[in-house]
């Protein structure tokens, strides 16, 4: 019963549309005709450079993906039963073809591409889901505008991938699969010539218009909310336009007004480092850096959007600076992305992250997913050990917390902000969740209130970069934070005060900055016991 009633409080959010079109991809279909490419359409001058990435392979038959190497030699390598799914959706991508120094790889590439086609016939596993195919067929297609060159089989396939992709789009999950289906389209569209391919380009264009009028919010924000995907996304739209512009076509002014938005929000909610914030899904080295499409929008000659970010706040005074989540954890109808951590922060001290969410290391059902999804795995409360939304699987969510920003007084010399959030009023008593953030000059201070009618235990995460350690003082009132190693460039020296908290302890978690790594790390947990309406504080100072 219980299992029921989660899959109930799961399947009642997804939008009728959703269903009907989950139903319709059982449906049996005919497979997709094999017949000849459209003529290839002229190319009017070189695109502009695209984002940087990390090479993949590592050899000719040697390649690193989720920081796991493996060997790929054989074929069965393609669907291999002890790989990831993430792992072998990779492998299809061929992200590595324009990679950074792609001319070091070009035989290796070629080769890469000739195997693909001959070991992955039609309708075969992975290979042929939409959502490879379009980051494939788009990789095929920059690799050859860069300057390499796709053979006749080469281009057959890519003319038989779309073909396939056009009718199977992934309108049943919507979100960032179906944007990149609708770009690929636009892409084939422009790279192939004749009516099937202004077709393509058609339909790509205006699924991709009305499809960003809803999953982008009107400050740039992508609306899963995870700043991975905000890269991943935004990338996709800086390479349609480049390629738009590269065959002569007229850039839309929709298209690239959402571009410019999308960039600027991630340069508006960066940490000094240059990097994004690990809310929700996000694995750091998956996606373009905020700075490098910043770049690729000005090689574009486009200019930044004038925007400020809304859901995730960024604070800075002096050195320190702060990225607090005032989101949702996702829009309603697909939250997969999203993580039961509300209200929760990261800060940084100079260009150096000292408090981090604890990150994503695999999307693969089990302990680990669902530990690293849970709310204690973030900077915020757990009440009577709770998660504050409902996540389960590995994309699932049940009962979801919806959170709103509050008012605040004004304090002389300090950044505040404030927001609650109602997803723990399914517990005994209603709670909700109040936190305030006060950034000072070299601290940094967090009330929480809890408002129920009934007695809770609470529990406040902070966990720490695995660049410094923590020991607990000897009275129990506060922990010592020092660099891990002796680095000067690890200068922050700092404690963190107990505050108003009943008890403090240091633990141990691991840290995943990127997939397939976690390194060990330290946690402070701050402990209490709510009665009725109450108020908690502690501080993180510079000593």
């Amino acid at each position: 019963m219980n299992r029921l009633l989660l899959y109930a409080r799961t399947l009642r959010h997804l939008r009728p549309s959703q269903v009907a079109h989950r139903l319709w991809r059982q449906l049996p279909r005919p497979a997709t005709a094999a017949r000849p490419a459209p003529p290839l359409r002229a190319v009017l001058h070189a695109p502009a450079a695209y984002a940087p990435r990390h090479p993949q392979l590592l050899a000719a038959g040697e390649i690193e993906l989720l920081n796991q190497r493996a060997r790929i030699d054989d074929p069965a390598i393609w669907r291999a039963a002890d790989k990831p799914m993430l792992w072998l959706y990779q492998l299809h991508y061929f992200d590595d073809l324009n990679a950074d120094h792609p001319a070091r790889r070009r035989e290796w590439h070629a080769a890469w591409i000739d195997r693909w086609i001959t070991e992955n016939p039609p309708g075969s596993a992975v290979a042929w889901d939409s959502y490879p195919i379009s980051l494939r067929v788009v990789n095929w297609i920059k690799w050859q505008l860069a300057g390499e060159k796709l053979g006749a089989r080469a281009v057959e396939s890519l003319a038989h991938q779309v073909r396939h992709l056009a009718p199977r789009l992934e309108k049943h999950l919507a979100g960032n699969h179906l944007l990149e289906n609708y770009k690929t389209l636009a892409i084939a569209g422009c790279f192939f010539a004749g009516a099937e391919a202004d077709a393509w380009r058609e339909q790509g264009l205006r699924g991709l218009q009305h499809a960003l009028a809803e999953q982008v919010l009107a400050d740039g924000a992508y609306n899963e909310l995870a700043p991975m995907y905000q890269g991943i996304v935004t990338e996709g739209l800086l390479d349609l336009l480049n390629i738009l512009e590269a065959y002569g076509f007229e850039r839309p002014a929709w298209l690239a007004e959402t571009a410019a938005r999308m960039g600027s929000w991630g340069v508006g909610v960066a940490h000094p480092d240059g990097d994004w914030p690990q809310f929700n899904d996000t694995s750091l080295g998956a996606a373009p850096r905020p700075g490098d499409l910043a770049a690729y929008l000005q090689r574009l000659g486009l200019a930044p959007a004038s925007t400020v970010p809304g859901q995730f706040v960024r604070l800075s005074r002096d050195d320190w600076t702060l990225l607090a989540d005032l989101a949702d954890l996702g829009p309603d109808h697909n939250p997969g992305h999203g993580h039961a951590d509300s209200l929760t922060y990261e800060l940084s001290i100079g260009a150096r992250r000292v408090v981090v969410d604890s990150g994503i290391s695999t999307y693969d059902v089990g302990a680990i997913r669902s530990q690293e999804r849970a709310t204690a795995a973030h900077n915020t409360l757990t009440l009577d050990g709770e998660n504050s939304s409902e996540v389960w699987g590995s994309f699932r969510v049940a009962r979801r917390a919806h959170t709103r920003r509050v008012a605040t007084p004004a304090v002389d010399g300090v950044l505040t902000i404030a927001a609650e959030h109602d997803g723990y009023q399914r517990l005994k008593g209603a709670p909700r969740h109040r936190r305030e953030w006060r950034l000072g000059r070299g601290s940094l201070l967090i009330l929480d209130q809890v408002r129920s009618h009934s007695a809770h235990d609470i529990r406040s995460y902070i966990h720490l970069h695995p660049d410094y350690n923590a020991a607990l003082a000897a009275d129990g009132q506060s922990v010592e934070i020092v660099a891990a190693k002796n680095d000067p460039g690890r200068s922050f020296v700092g404690r963190i005060a107990r505050g108003s908290w009943k008890t403090m302890t240091v633990t141990d978690y691991h840290y995943a900055p990127r997939f397939g790594v976690r390194i060990a790390a330290k946690c402070i947990v701050l402990e209490a016991t709510s009665q009725g309406d109450s108020s908690f504080s502690h501080s993180i100072e510079r000593t």
